[in-house]
C-alpha cells in the first residue's frame, strides 16, 4: 500500500479502467469517501466476453449511440477510448443497425435504425459536473450546443475543473452552485453576456429536481449575468 500511498498513485487509482469507485456510504451528492473495486471481482467471469472482442467493441459503438447519436466516429472515439480505425470497423459491421448523415461540419454522424423517438426536453436544465453532454462529445465538435467562448469559461483547459453548466433553449449558456451548506441552500445562477436571460419560472422544475437529487431544500434562486 506505501507504494501507491502518494500524489502518483492516488491519480492513478482514481482513474484506472480496472478499478470501479463507490462511496463508502450514502450517495455521491455527499462527497464522501470512496472506496474501489477491482472491476474482476464485481463482474464476475469474462472470459465469453473477451473471446469474443469484435461483439464486445460493438456493444460499446451501440451503447454511445443509443445515448448520444446522431454522433461522428471522433465522438464515439474520444467517449469510449478507442482509436479511429477500430471505431470505423465496429461501424461497418454495425452497418446493417444504423444510419448516417452528413453534418454541416462535413463529417458523418450515426444513428441507430431503431432509436426511440425523442423526447421534448424543458427549455432549462441544471446540469451535474462534467455532465454527458458535455463528455459524450468530441470537444472540437461542440460548438452544436455550445459556443467555443462560453466553453471555455465552463471548462477550466488549466487545472480541468468544470463548472455546473446549464442548458437554456438547447445551448449551454451558463453555469449554476448550490451556495452554503447544511439542508438549506441558496441556487446561484450566471447566464452568459450575450445570450438570452432564462426566467424564473423556468427553474420551478430544474430547482425540484435539484432538491430531490441533493436531498436538500433551495430557499431562493439569485440570476446574475456573467461577463
Amino acid at each position: 500500500m506505501a507504494a501507491i500511498d502518494t500524489t502518483a498513485g492516488r491519480y492513478l487509482g482514481f482513474g484506472h479502467g480496472g478499478l470501479l469507485r463507490k462511496p463508502v456510504k450514502g450517495g455521491w451528492q455527499t462527497q464522501g469517501a470512496p472506496v474501489y473495486r477491482t472491476a474482476s471481482a464485481l463482474l464476475g467471469d469474462r472470459s465469453a466476453v473477451l473471446a469474443d472482442t469484435d461483439g464486445a467493441l460493438d456493444a460499446i459503438v451501440r451503447r454511445h449511440l443509443s445515448a448520444y447519436g446522431p454522433a461522428s466516429r471522433h465522438d464515439i472515439a474520444w467517449w469510449s477510448g478507442l482509436g479511429l480505425r477500430v471505431v470505423d470497423a465496429a461501424l461497418a459491421r454495425l452497418a446493417g443497425q444504423t444510419t448516417g448523415q452528413q453534418g454541416p461540419d462535413g463529417r458523418i454522424y450515426h444513428d441507430l435504425l431503431d432509436v426511440p423517438a425523442a423526447a421534448d426536453p424543458p427549455d432549462l436544465r441544471l446540469l451535474p459536473e462534467f455532465d454527458a453532454l458535455l463528455c459524450g462529445y468530441d470537444p472540437k465538435a461542440r460548438d452544436r450546443f455550445v459556443s467555443p467562448k462560453h466553453h471555455r469559461r465552463l471548462w477550466s483547459q488549466d487545472n480541468g475543473a468544470l463548472l455546473a453548466p446549464m442548458l437554456y433553449e438547447g445551448r449551454l449558456s451558463g453555469y449554476w452552485r448550490l451556495a452554503g451548506a447544511g439542508s438549506r441552500r441558496s441556487c446561484e445562477v450566471a447566464w452568459s453576456a450575450g445570450t438570452r436571460r432564462p426566467r424564473k419560472s423556468d427553474f420551478d422544475g430544474p430547482v425540484a429536481a435539484l432538491e430531490a437529487a441533493y436531498g436538500v431544500t433551495v430557499t431562493g434562486v439569485s440570476i446574475t449575468r456573467d461577463p
